[in-house]
């Protein structure tokens, strides 16, 4: 498990994040949703769901979410990549599991189920189970309308998915001769020479006069143009600094609060009514920003992209001037805005941007000389090896200095710190001994590095690490076949669904 939690790392956090939204959808949403409606959102299975039961369905996934059981929201969420995915997958996926398991007699125990709930870290206090934090997460489900079945039900899903994938992965193994690659590529260490061509070297030989600038000004001046320059006024639904410090439930609380004021202000506003007067009636202050360009939101509005988009937003205009609720990518709070000024952009004089223009055109000369420079010096380079010259010999004849780094291998990369060597070490990985690499972009300049050989692997080690190795391999393999098999049993679902929220 721990490994395919390394595998699937960043798929697993960008779950999480996306479930701390989902917190907040729900808190905003649930009790709306479920008032007065009982149509139903999809089917699975040619079974209907109704509002109320997908509901119960997405908070299961916040459960699931407080007692850390990322592998089944990964499981059954799949490759999701937003909230608009990840809860519906999550839903539905768990009748499929059930389904499924069911349907090959993979039903866990009673006994199995509480040995399971003891394992859940969340419970856990030294690494053992501990019933006051059990009672206590209990509890907490009171709020949510859930009790201690829901934790069995987690548990009883978690088992269900281990079986299935134990199943699927009983006849998954990797070959020996594959295990030795594998290691090899990861374990084998390599040593590898390089030089650099700097382009400061290169960029004393660069020359810009005056007219070249005004050349390039004459060509280009239709591209030089002053930003579009907005100002607004708005007010502020945002939570205070001792807010922000609550919990995410007692957080979420307050902000519904907010987005109601919010939504209220911004009716309020619509048509002909003043925005200065309908915030004075809600005893809200109205600030206003100094003329802005989108790229640089203003500090006014705590230099929030969301707030600066909005106010560029090509459907708000002088005569449509206020704005949407816009939600703070910070996720503390919520502005309404009014668009008070519009500054068109302009063409800038030769004066504006010739400072500018000579830097271009200096960094474009610059660039071009050193590419063929580092193509001259390849050639010259492969030219002195293929006389039988080792890299530092040839590099030497040519009036250049080979570097070197220690030897290196996946598994055992040294010093990274030392200049470049990530960008050396990746090419290096694909390399042929004794082939010349191609020209390695780096800060500063360019590299072309030579791997000079690869030392064999310590074979002992190898002995006592393929075993685990394989096994790596097998469950890495393994969770492959799961997602495909269940994304393949999702669509046998003949699953429908509707939009939600």
């Amino acid at each position: 498990m721990v490994n395919l939690m390394r595998k699937y790392q960043q798929t697993l956090l960008l779950i999480v994040t996306i479930l701390v939204i989902i917190a907040f959808a729900w808190l905003y949403n649930d009790n709306k949703l479920g008032r007065g409606r009982d149509d139903s959102v999809g089917t699975v299975y040619g079974k209907q769901v109704g509002v109320g039961e997908y509901q119960r369905g997405a908070r299961r996934m916040l459960v699931c979410q407080e007692l850390g059981m990322y592998e089944l929201i990964g499981g059954l969420a799949g490759n999701a990549r937003s909230m608009e995915s990840a809860q519906p997958n999550f839903v539905f996926g768990s009748y499929v599991l059930r389904h499924e398991a069911d349907s090959l007699g993979l039903k866990p125990t009673t006994g199995e189920i509480l040995e399971e709930i003891k394992k859940i870290p969340t419970l856990q206090t030294n690494a053992v189970f501990d019933p006051a934090k059990y009672n206590a997460f209990v509890q907490r489900l009171g709020s949510m309308g859930f009790g201690a079945e829901q934790i069995e039900e987690a548990a009883a899903d978690d088992l269900r998915l281990e079986k299935l994938k134990k199943v699927l992965g009983t006849t998954i193994s990797a070959a020996p001769t594959e295990v030795r690659t594998i290691y090899e590529e990861n374990n084998q260490k390599q040593e590898v020479s390089f030089v650099r061509i700097k382009e400061d070297e290169v960029a004393k030989d660069v020359k810009v006069s005056d007219e070249d600038v005004k050349k390039a000004f004459e060509e280009r001046k239709d591209t030089f143009k002053t930003d579009e320059l907005r100002k607004v006024k708005f007010v502020s639904f945002l939570l205070s600094e001792d807010e922000k410090k609550l919990t995410p439930r007692e957080k979420g609380a307050i902000l519904e609060r907010l987005v109601n004021q919010a939504r209220e202000f911004s009716e309020a506003t619509a048509g002909d009514a003043k925005f200065d007067d309908i915030a004075k009636t809600m005893n809200k202050p109205v600030a206003e920003t100094p003329e802005f360009a989108m790229s640089k939101p203003p500090k006014e509005l705590n230099e929030s992209t969301a707030a600066a988009q909005a106010a560029f937003s090509p459907t708000l205009t002088l005569e449509k001037p206020v704005s949407d609720i816009v939600v703070s990518e910070k996720r503390d709070g919520y502005y309404v805005l009014q668009l008070t000024g519009i500054t068109p952009p302009r063409p800038r004089t030769f004066e504006e941007v010739q400072a500018e223009l000579t830097e271009t055109l200096k960094k474009e000369r610059t660039n071009e000389l050193l590419n063929t420079r580092v193509t001259e010096v390849r050639t010259k380079l492969q030219t002195e090896l293929t006389a039988g010259k080792t890299l530092p010999e040839a590099a030497q004849a040519i009036g250049l200095m080979a570097e070197t780094l220690p030897p290196f291998s996946r598994a055992e990369p040294g010093d990274m710190k030392q200049p470049d060597a990530r960008e050396i070490m990746s090419a290096a990985m694909e390399l042929p001994v004794g082939q010349l690499s191609e020209p390695i972009p780096v800060q500063g300049g360019r590299l072309i590095c030579r791997v000079e050989k690869r030392l064999p692997v310590d074979e002992e080690k190898f002995n006592k690490e393929k075993a685990d190795l394989a096994e790596r391999i097998a469950e890495q393999r393994a969770e492959s076949a799961f997602r495909i098999w269940f994304a393949d049993r999702m669509k046998a679902a003949n699953l429908q669904t509707r939009a939600v929220l």
